[in-house]
């Protein structure tokens, strides 16, 4: 009776272990999840409004591969999903081939980023005082936004128009003999802190959490786990 209670004993403590990871994975999948969620909405915005003006400042790439990045990472965790529920060591392989892509690409961002943020000033620069460029600006969603909610003109202020100024800097319209005087370039450079957070936030996790969700599937203290009934 002792001897069988004791063989079961390491057994029952192995099939705790295995339901204690598997509730971990789903937790870290979630939480993914939800930090990708967060950041497509963000990449999404800086695309839709527009925040490279121009083209030239780097922005523009990095907001793209950031955008598939998180598609590629929502269909991971989908995947991770099943694979810790249905058992499946195929899908745990197709998970962990989606990790590597993800980590790759999140590496290629941050190598990205950091060679934007030498010459951003410079190319920002070069673009609001690209006078051809003007009609583009003027219809620049962003812009648009932020000139009429914050009474501000430009990104470094209404001189940057020349003489054809945006109509939302007007502070008298329809007139328009006066303009906002203030520049929009803190409002600016908040709104890209704020995305350049998000972004990061999502790297580093997207470097730490699947890692960790791949070795659950396969092996719990350096023993091979076989998730096969």
């Amino acid at each position: 009776m002792g001897a069988t209670i004791s063989s079961s004993a390491p057994i029952e403590t192995i099939r705790l272990m295995k339901v204690a990871m598997k509730i971990v994975a789903y937790v870290i999948l979630g939480f993914l999840a939800t930090i990708t969620l967060v950041t497509l909405v963000a990449s999404s915005l800086a695309l839709f409004y527009q925040l490279d003006f121009c083209g030239n400042t780097g922005l523009l790439s990095i907001s793209e591969l950031m955008t598939l990045l998180c598609s590629v990472c929502l269909m991971m965790v989908i995947i991770g999903l099943l694979a810790v529920a249905v058992k499946s060591h195929a899908l745990g392989y197709t998970y962990t081939v989606m990790c590597g892509i993800i980590i790759i690409g999140s590496i290629i961002v941050v190598a990205k980023a950091v060679l934007m943020s030498t010459r951003f000033i410079t190319n920002l620069d070069k673009c609001l005082n690209n006078v051809p460029h003007i009609p583009v600006r003027r219809l620049n969603l962003f812009l648009l936004y932020a000139q009429q909610k914050h009474r501000c003109c430009g990104i470094n202020g209404p001189t940057e128009w020349g003489t054809d100024v945006s109509g939302v800097c007007c502070s008298n319209p329809p007139t328009c003999n006066q303009q906002y005087q203030g520049n929009c370039r803190q409002i600016y450079f908040n709104v890209l802190i704020v995305i350049a957070c998000v972004f990061g936030v999502a790297i580093f996790f997207w470097l730490i959490l699947p890692p960790i969700v791949s070795w659950i599937l396969f092996t719990k203290t350096g023993m091979k786990i076989s998730f096969q009934t």
